[in-house]
C-alpha cells in the first residue's frame, strides 16, 4: 500500500494550515492578518483630521444648552430653565402671557404670568373690573390690583349693589335697598333691630352700660351684682302667649304665636289673605245670583209669549160655511204692526151678562144669534143641522175646529 503524505507537513504556517483544493493555506487568528507566512498584527484605521474624539459629545443645543452623555453614551440636551425640546429649542414663554404679562418659567411645571395693572389669571387673559361693580358704577384698580367701585348718588356697598333708602333706619343707620327690593340697616355700634330702633343698652335696664366699639358687645353691670351681656330675664318679657328662652348670649328670645309677632309678641299679624278670601266667595254668589236673574227674565219672558199666543185669532168652520168672526180683542194679539189696543176694540165691548157674549160683535151676532137678543139664529139651525148627521165618533169633537 503506497504511503500517503500530507501538503502542509511541507507548509511552513505559524498558527494553522488548511487544505484548500489549490493547495494548503495559512490562516491567523482574529486581530492578526498574514505577511509572508507570518501572522502580524492588523494595524488600526487612521481617523480624518476633522472627526470627533472617541466618549466626546457632539449634538448641538441652543438657548443655552449643554451636551452630555447619558447611561447607554448617548448625547443628551440639558436646557435653560425657560426652554425644552430635544435640542432646547422651545421657548416656553413664548405667546404664554397676555396683556403685557410677564413670563416666569419654571423647571418642573408650567409657567407663571405676572400681570400689569388691571388684568388677572394664570395668563393674564382677564380684567379685574370685568362686571364687578353694579348700578352703572365706576371702577378703579388700586395698588394690590384689587377692584374698588365709586358708587352713583343713590347706591350703597362694595359694589354699589345696594339703594339708599332714606327714612327707614332710624337713629342715624344707614338704608341700604337690595337687588330684590327689601330694606336693610346698617346701624350704629349703640343700637340694633331691623330698624336700629333698639338701644342696646336698654338690656341693661337699670345696670350700667358699656360698649365695645370695635365690635359692638354690650357689658351689663347688674343691680343684682351680675356682668353678663343683658340683665333681662325671661319673667314677663314675652307677651300675648308666647314663650320665652335665653339664647348663646343670655338675651331672652320669644316664640309668639300665628296670630303675634315683634322682638317680644306686641304686635298683631296682619292677615294678607284676608282681602283674597273675601273675594274668592263674594265672586262666585255674586255671579250664581246673576245668573239666577237672567234665567228668572227668560223663564217670566217665555210665559209672557205663551200667554199672548193663547189668543191668536182662528177661522170659525161651521159645517160648508167659513165664516171670519172679526174680533179686534182677538187680532191684538196677533203679529203685525202695532196699533193702538183702544182702537181695534169694538165700541159695543161691554160686560153684560144678559149678553150671549162678552164681546160683542155685529157680524157674529147676525149670523148665529139671529140679531141682538134672538134665540132662533142661523147658527143654533146649523149646529143641529151638523150634529145629527155626525156618527157617535164625532160628537167629541170640537165644532170650531
Amino acid at each position: 500500500q503506497p504511503e500517503v503524505t500530507n501538503p502542509c507537513d511541507r507548509k511552513k504556517c505559524e498558527w494553522l494550515c488548511l487544505l484548500s483544493p489549490s493547495g494548503p493555506v495559512c490562516t491567523c487568528p482574529n486581530g492578526k492578518r498574514l505577511d509572508n507566512g507570518t501572522c502580524v498584527p492588523v494595524p488600526s484605521p487612521t481617523p480624518p483630521p476633522d472627526a470627533p474624539r472617541p466618549g466626546t459629545c457632539t449634538l448641538q443645543c441652543f438657548n443655552g444648552g449643554s451636551c452630555f452623555l447619558n447611561a447607554r453614551r448617548q448625547p443628551k440636551c440639558r436646557c435653560q430653565p425657560r426652554y425644552t425640546g430635544d435640542k432646547c429649542e422651545l421657548d416656553q414663554c413664548w405667546e404664554y402671557c397676555h396683556n403685557g404679562g410677564t413670563c416666569a418659567a419654571s423647571p418642573s411645571g408650567m409657567p407663571t404670568c405676572r400681570c400689569p395693572t388691571g388684568f388677572t389669571g394664570p395668563k393674564c387673559t382677564a380684567q379685574v373690573c370685568a362686571g364687578y361693580c353694579s348700578n352703572n358704577s365706576t371702577c378703579t384698580v388700586n395698588q394690590g390690583n384689587q377692584p374698588q367701585c365709586r358708587c352713583l348718588p343713590g347706591f350703597l356697598g362694595d359694589r354699589c349693589q345696594y339703594r339708599q333708602c332714606s327714612g327707614f333706619c332710624e337713629n342715624f343707620g344707614t338704608c341700604q335697598m337690595a337687588a330684590d327690593g327689601s330694606r336693610q340697616c346698617r346701624c350704629t355700634v349703640y343700637f340694633e333691630g331691623p330698624r336700629c330702633e333698639v338701644n342696646k343698652c336698654s338690656r341693661c335696664l337699670q345696670g350700667a352700660c358699656v360698649v365695645n366699639k370695635q365690635t359692638g358687645d354690650v357689658t351689663c353691670n347688674c343691680t343684682d351684682g351680675r356682668v353678663a351681656p343683658s340683665c333681662l330675664t325671661c319673667i314677663d318679657h314675652c307677651s300675648n302667649g308666647g314663650s320665652c328662652t335665653m339664647n348663646s348670649k343670655m338675651m331672652p328670645e320669644c316664640q309668639c304665636p300665628p296670630h303675634m309677632t315683634g322682638p317680644r309678641c306686641e304686635e298683631q299679624v296682619v292677615s294678607q289673605q284676608q282681602p283674597g278670601h273675601m273675594a274668592s266667595i263674594l265672586i262666585p254668589l255674586l255671579l250664581l245670583l246673576l245668573l239666577l236673574l237672567v234665567a228668572g227674565v227668560v223663564f217670566w219672558y217665555k210665559r209672557r209669549v205663551r200667554g199672548a199666543k193663547g189668543f191668536q185669532h182662528q177661522r170659525m168652520t161651521n159645517g160648508a160655511m167659513n165664516v171670519e168672526i172679526g174680533n179686534p180683542t182677538y187680532k191684538m194679539y196677533e203679529g203685525g204692526e202695532p196699533d193702538d189696543v183702544g182702537g181695534l176694540l169694538d165700541a159695543d165691548f161691554a160686560l153684560d151678562p144678559d149678553k150671549p157674549t162678552n164681546f160683542t160683535n155685529p157680524v157674529y151676532a147676525t149670523l148665529y144669534m139671529g140679531g141682538h137678543g134672538s134665540r132662533h139664529s142661523l147658527a143654533s139651525t146649523d149646529e143641529k143641522r151638523e150634529l145629527l148627521g155626525r156618527g157617535p165618533e164625532d160628537e167629541i169633537g170640537d165644532p170650531l175646529a
